[in-house]
């Protein structure tokens, strides 16, 4: 069918204002609630996006050969079938730990969530894989960018009280 767009890619990218749990979620526009998190990342990254069809008008230019993009996924998605919510988070390092050791070549078995009680909050900073998909239907103006999954690779704690402490690893 032309027209219609329906990828999916992963970029490495540090995160800021981070929204991806059910508590921290973003109610301002979604009365249901929406995760997002931004990503900055460099020129590597951003053609890697631009080939999996994101358009070039939504990715910021910071002009310091760095770029923007915000990840939004909805709580909820009315008609889509196996709608899961929040976005997969997990410990991406650990996970690839268990898989080297493993010596195995499926990432996907190692994934455990991330629980932010125990793993800490993730703030402004922290270095990630994001893993997003694109799509866009025949009748659709728009491609719609949705966030999938974040595997964490350097977490840097949110702190509530304002300062927060980086270099903190796994």
């Amino acid at each position: 069918q032309m027209g219609k767009i329906n990828k999916s890619g992963i970029i490495e990218a540090e995160i800021s204002w981070p929204k991806l749990f059910e508590f921290n979620k973003d109610t301002k526009y979604k009365p249901d609630g929406e995760y997002s998190c931004v990503a900055t990342f460099s020129e590597d990254q951003k053609k890697k996006l631009l080939d999996t069809a994101v358009p070039a008008s939504r990715i910021k230019d910071l002009g310091n050969g760095s770029y923007q993009l915000t990840f939004r996924r909805p709580h909820n998605k009315p008609n889509w079938e196996g709608w899961s919510p929040q976005p997969r988070v997990f410990d991406h390092k650990a996970a690839e730990i268990r898989m080297k050791a493993e010596e195995s070549a499926e990432i996907g078995q190692y994934i455990q969530p991330w629980n932010p009680q125990d793993d800490g909050l993730i703030g402004n900073g922290t270095k990630a894989k994001i893993k997003y998909s694109v799509y866009k239907g025949d009748n659709s103006l728009y491609e719609s960018i949705t966030l999938e999954a974040v595997g964490v690779l350097d977490l840097v704690s949110f702190k509530p009280e304002g300062g927060s402490s980086s270099g903190v690893s796994f």
